[in-house]
Formats: C-alpha cells, structure tokens, sequence
C-alpha cells in the first residue's frame, strides 16, 4: 500500500506531479481542491460564496480536514493539497510526503 502526499504553493506543479504518478502508479488521485468544490456544492454556495463562508466558519476547515484525513487513512492514494502532508504528519499516517516549492 502506498500513500503519497503532495503539499505546495499555488502553481508549483502539484497537480501535474499528482496527474503522473497516478499515470505511473496506477493508485487513485485525489486533488483537494475538489474536495472543496464538493463540499460547497453539499452547503449549495457558489465557490466565492463558500470561500469567504469558511473564512467565518471554522468548523468547514475541520470538515474539510476530515474529508482528507479519512482519504489517507484509507491509504494508496497520492493526495495533493496544500496541507495534505501536514495533516498525515499531524495524524501520524505512514506516507511519502512530497513538498513542491518554486524559488
């Protein structure tokens, strides 16, 4: 079983590193940012809505926490987000946790 995070600044490349290990490894990709389109789907609030919603409401950066702490859990998975690695670190899940930073 294998568990891969990929944590990194706003166009560093996550998504395309994540995109070609799956390709690569053939395990299951998950992009975190649809977990977020999801999610504002499920409280019916536009992704502007929903963004400046979470900025009052700190239960939803608990739930979104949640949804990718059950992902890694799961594991064999590569899950790319900002704070993927953090949350594996914090909740002691064995993964590769990759941090991609552009200088």
């Amino acid at each position: 079983m294998v568990t891969i995070t990929i944590s990194g600044t706003p166009g560093s490349g996550k998504s395309t590193i994540g995109q070609l290990l799956n390709k690569k490894l053939g395990i299951n990709y998950i992009y975190s940012g649809e977990i977020f389109r999801e999610t504002a789907k499920k409280y019916k609030m536009s992704l502007e809505e929903f963004g400046r919603y979470c900025e009052k409401n700190i239960e939803i950066d608990k739930e979104l926490d949640e949804k990718q702490l059950n992902i890694l859990k799961n594991g064999n998975v590569i899950l790319e987000g900002r704070l993927a690695g953090w949350i594996a670190k914090k909740n002691n899940i064995n993964a590769l946790k990759v941090m991609i930073q552009l200088t």
